[in-house]
């Protein structure tokens, strides 16, 4: 008897640790290697691919240049120059009072004038001495002014002048001109401030682009017509360019006298 129960007790031990290992082994080789190759899918993978898209997006740096710089900056294109002539004064000279009619046809537009221009011309009362008279008002003038924005000018040909000289040359210069003592006198005020400081002046007295752009038309006609147009520029150093041969007709009968001047960048 006590043989049968040893042996129903020895069975059972038996199969208890057959069952045990089964169990764990089960576990072992179904859920550990689950849990280990789930873990770098979760974790590797936001490193490795959002970090550096993140990293670049924060630096400006690496794609202005690419966009701004060569979308503003051409080279191969250089702005145009407005020049403005500045301070045109028309002088009128008959014989005897005469009634003048003044048309200005300018290719730029006029950006100041005095007396005021009407949209058909000024008409003033002209003395032998130059006196105008504005038969509307009765206001005395000494000349007609105007001064406006046009095309571009070039100096083609002239004279390189010490700024020390350009008192000196003006006053030789517009003499040959024609210009009077009086109208070279207020020329020289008007110009010399500007141009005595510099080291040289390039100076030119060509007023042929001037007179394609700023036609007048004079009823009654003048029999002698003098236009003065100087071109200059300020210089650091001389230099050579050819030399202009200037001379004026003689002043006879009803006689228009106009200057003035532009400075070039």
């Amino acid at each position: 008897m006590k043989k049968f129960f040893y042996a129903v007790m020895m069975l059972c031990l038996t199969l208890g640790m057959l069952s045990a290992c089964e169990t764990d082994g089960g576990r072992g080789d179904s859920t550990i290697p689950d849990e280990l190759t789930a873990a770098p899918v979760t974790t590797e993978a936001p490193i490795t691919t959002a970090a550096p898209v993140t990293t670049r997006d924060l630096e400006p740096h690496e794609t202005e240049p690419d966009v701004t710089v060569p979308s503003v900056i051409d080279p191969t294109v250089i702005p145009s120059i407005t020049i403005c002539p500045e301070k045109p004064v028309i002088y009128l000279y008959p014989t005897a009072p005469t009634r003048v009619s003044v048309k200005l046809d300018y290719a730029g537009t006029l950006t100041s004038t005095y007396p005021a221009y009407p949209s058909d011309g000024w008409c003033v009362d002209a003395q032998p001495d130059g006196t105008l008279t504005d038969p509307a008002t009765g206001r005395e003038y000494y000349c007609l002014f105007w001064e406006g924005e046009g095309e571009d000018y070039t100096i083609d040909s002239g004279f390189v002048v010490a700024g020390k000289d350009t008192e000196a040359f003006l006053e030789d210069a517009l003499a040959k001109l024609g210009l009077t003592r009086r109208e070279a006198n207020e020329f020289i005020i008007y110009w010399l401030p500007r141009m005595e400081g510099n080291a040289y002046n390039l100076i030119s007295f060509d007023p042929t682009a001037y007179l394609q752009d700023a036609r007048l038309t004079v009823n009654p006609a003048p029999d002698t017509v003098i236009r003065v147009f100087m071109t200059w520029r300020g210089l650091d150093a001389p230099m050579d360019i050819p030399a202009q041969t200037l001379t004026a007709p003689v002043r006879t009968g009803f006689t228009l006298v106009e200057w003035g001047g532009a400075e070039l960048d």
